[in-house]
């Protein structure tokens, strides 16, 4: 029931986000978990019972169970020999890789790019991209300005202002081309048209181009620049250098109205705060179950005994993130938090068995063999199981989708072996001596 609680925890912990596709998700899998927890202790007990009872060849059906159980067991066996030899070796590595790890993944930065939720052989991305190789980019940059009403747009005051901004958006790194009042303008000018010519020309002409640059009526007009498909770590540091170069023509036009947007802009903006939102969710579901966890062992030194080895699988796969570029996604924080729920579940089986060894009169050394020994393979067995289910994201051709089975399974494979190394090395430390590399008990 534990292991199904902080499971739980962790997926609602993602209905804390202002987001309601993923906190609908996070409502979902939360309810569906209890569902599953009710079903197990229910229906799987009956039917093993009426189907198992049936099968006359009891004998051979055990022998395959042992077989791959044993293969797992004495694998667990040999990992639990080693770590309890040397447990200080290998909590310090623990550490130290939890240490580097952790320094990677505080410095990643959030990625947010739109596209990557179309499939990569689709025709809507194999044009965006012939559009961003071929043309000025599918991406869009727009600075709106707004005149008051007692103002007049069709001035030379007015096509100045919009010259400097048509200027200051041309000379952004990402911008490839621009198209404003200005540039419509200049095109008049060299075919000898007169500015008052221009603008009556504008009044009259109500067409589709005219009306996305220009509002005589409303007193407002529009700059685009066009660039190609950018990330949101890209593109935000542009946006903010646009920001500062209009300072000073807000400072010296108080009237007008600058305003920076777009959907690529509002997208970079509200993807940055909404990766921030998962990753505090996840931080509180961490901290939510470590506590409970805790509660109900009633030891504190049962709730620090799960720090480290289920916070090193996400600061391992974040670290994996940062030196591979992918950056800090959506799915990569919603997958932390699932592998979160699922990866407690393995240090409350161990901890649980533990328990249940040195209650029956074990030592410390040979109760946590006898954990890894019969404990470990149950893990082992269910992580693949875990894996194999993730396995099938990898075909998908979601950039998004398959980044989520990445780092899902990273973390649950990471997970186990956190929990069968790390977790014994530390109470190996805190609560018995270390197993002579010569002996072995059995």
């Amino acid at each position: 029931m534990l292991a199904s609680l902080t499971t739980a925890i962790a997926l609602f912990s993602l209905t804390l986000v202002p987001l309601k596709i993923v906190a609908g998700f996070g409502l979902t899998a939360a309810i569906g978990t209890a569902i599953a927890y009710l079903v197990t202790i229910t229906v799987v007990p009956s039917l093993a019972y009426v189907l198992l009872s049936r099968v006359q060849s009891k004998k051979t059906l055990g022998r395959k169970v042992d077989f791959a159980f044993g293969a797992a067991s004495r694998c667990c066996h040999r990992l639990g020999h080693f770590t309890l030899a040397r447990p200080r070796t290998v909590l310090a590595c623990g550490l130290s890789l939890a240490l580097i790890a952790g320094m990677l993944y505080v410095s990643i930065s959030p990625r947010y790019q739109y596209r990557e939720y179309l499939p990569e052989r689709s025709p809507a991305h194999l044009t965006m991209n012939a559009i961003d190789d071929r043309l000025a980019g599918t991406e869009t940059l727009l600075v709106h300005l707004q005149w008051p009403r007692s103002a007049r747009i069709d001035t030379p005051e007015s096509a100045e202002l919009v010259r400097k901004v048509d200027a200051l958006v041309a000379a952004l790194p990402l911008v490839r081309s621009v198209t404003s009042l200005y540039s419509i303008q200049s095109w008049a000018s060299a075919g000898q048209l007169t500015q008052d010519k221009f603008f009556d020309l504008l009044q009259q002409a109500k067409t589709p181009l005219v009306e996305r640059i220009l509002s005589i009526d409303h007193n407002s007009t529009l700059v685009t620049g066009y660039f190609p498909g950018t990330d949101a770590a890209d593109l935000l540091p542009v946006v903010q250098q646009l920001e500062r170069a209009l300072g000073p023509l807000r400072a010296a036009n108080p009237d007008v109205v600058f305003t920076v947007t777009s959907l690529s802009v509002l997208s970079a903006k509200a993807s940055y705060e909404m990766i921030e939102q998962l990753n505090r969710s996840l931080l509180l579901a961490i901290a939510l179950n470590i506590m409970l966890v805790g509660l109900v062992f009633r030891s504190v030194r049962a709730g620090l005994y799960c720090i480290l080895p289920n916070l090193l699988p996400i600061v391992v796969v974040g670290g994996f993130l940062y030196l591979s570029g992918l950056g800090l996604q959506f799915t990569s924080v919603v997958a932390f938090t699932i592998g979160f729920g699922i990866a407690v579940d393995n240090t409350i089986h161990i901890l649980n068995y533990y328990g249940l060894m040195r209650s029956h009169g074990r030592d410390v050394t040979t109760a946590l063999e006898e954990t890894i020994t019969t404990i470990g393979p149950v893990l082992a067995v269910g992580t693949i199981v875990l894996i194999s289910g993730f396995a099938a994201t990898l075909l998908s051709q979601l950039p998004n989708l398959r980044l989520f089975g990445e780092v899902a399974i990273l973390l649950l494979g990471t997970a186990l072996l956190a929990n069968l190394l790390i977790l014994p090395a530390t109470i190996a430390i805190l609560e018995g001596r270390p197993l002579k590399k010569g002996g072995s008990r059995q």
